[in-house]
């Protein structure tokens, strides 16, 4: 993650993987499945923390549980509206 974009705007991973994230700003960014910085319960698509997103201050490497419903999941950043990236799970 940049300043107020996801390094990636997709991703392809197989049923059971883990997505990494990784900010590489000085922002802070709370991450989450959702889009338009909206965070919101996602059938399918793994919490991203107690609360169902996860807080990255500068530095901070986080991995996802896995993935185990194929499909297609949006994840955005709640202080950063424009960042919204895919994840795309294939069975």
């Amino acid at each position: 993650m940049g300043h107020e974009s996801f390094g990636r705007t997709s991703i392809t991973i197989p049923r059971g993987g883990t997505v990494t994230f990784v900010n590489n700003s000085a922002f802070l960014h709370i991450v989450g499945p959702g889009r338009d910085g909206r965070v919101t319960d996602v059938v399918g698509a793994p919490a991203m923390g107690s609360r169902g997103l996860h807080m990255f201050q500068s530095g901070d490497r986080y991995t996802t549980a896995t993935w185990n419903t194929p499909g297609s999941y949006a994840v955005t950043c709640s202080l950063h509206p424009d960042m919204t990236m895919r994840v795309t799970v294939t069975g």
